[in-house]
């Protein structure tokens, strides 16, 4: 909700703000990203954000947030509708072009939490 480019510096204000969390605060963070890994693959399979010619790292974070956000209540059928997020063009072009604007990164997240969850 909070992102602001260069992506690069977001990133380094993000790990300078949380390097001496707590090992309780940690242990919430290391849940949630489990979580999300194990949801994501039960669900997607093991290369899900191999689109077109490889990783794609626009893919990976919106649907890793939109994961991260509904771990209590992904559909049966979010494989499906995985496959017409990517079919979704606009959703294709957040995820091809200025892929560290601020505006991109918002769109293309909703857009993940629209089409995986009807968020």
């Amino acid at each position: 909700k909070d992102y602001k480019s260069p992506m690069k510096d977001y990133l380094n204000k993000f790990m300078h703000r949380n390097r001496d969390l707590e090992k309780k605060e940690l242990a919430v963070f290391q849940q949630v990203f489990d979580e999300t890994c194990g949801s994501v693959v039960e669900s997607l399979g093991e290369r899900p954000f191999h689109v077109r010619t490889g990783l794609n790292a626009a893919v990976f974070d919106s649907v890793m947030v939109a994961y991260s956000n509904c771990l209590s209540g992904i559909p049966s059928d979010v494989r499906e509708r995985f496959q017409r997020m990517l079919d979704d063009e606009e959703f294709a072009n957040c995820t091809k072009n200025n892929t560290t604007n601020d505006k991109i990164v918002k769109q293309r997240i909703s857009k993940a939490l629209h089409h995986l969850f009807g968020q």
